[in-house]
């Protein structure tokens, strides 16, 4: 699979080589995300994030998805970063994760239905919380 997102902020290059490329080989979440980037015209970052899973040990999921987000963005330390992925890349990736599933069903033949959704703002206030009892 391959998202595009385009930032409505304005990031530098140099800002995301330094906080961004360098978190997506960190995560240790079972499954890859590749980040590319190139500035538009107008100064504001194009993003494509290629996700790659969906072993049968590594099933491709919402969680697992979220869980990345998550821990991009507790790595990340600027701001501007965090707010991108939170606000824009998720949603986002979110739907296309949705489109996989609802894809898998239709080749299988299964009913689609509501796939099951972890919502990455309750996903993170339980972990800030978890984390803070710790």
């Amino acid at each position: 699979m391959l998202l595009t997102i385009y930032s409505r902020q304005r990031l530098t290059k140099s800002m995301f080589d330094t906080n961004f490329n360098k978190l997506s080989a960190e995560t240790t979440v079972p499954f890859n995300i590749n980040i590319n980037h190139a500035l538009t015209d107008g100064g504001h970052l194009k993003v494509a994030l290629a996700i790659k899973g969906g072993t049968d040990e590594t099933p491709f999921t919402c969680e697992f998805l979220t869980e990345a987000l998550f821990e991009i963005t507790q790595k990340a330390k600027d701001e501007q970063i965090k707010k991108a992925v939170f606000t824009e890349a998720a949603p986002l990736m979110y739907a296309v994760v949705d489109e996989y599933f609802k894809d898998l069903c239709r080749k299988a033949l299964l009913p689609i239905g509501d796939l099951p959704r972890m919502n990455f703002e309750d996903f993170h206030k339980n972990s800030l919380k978890e984390q803070t009892a710790n």
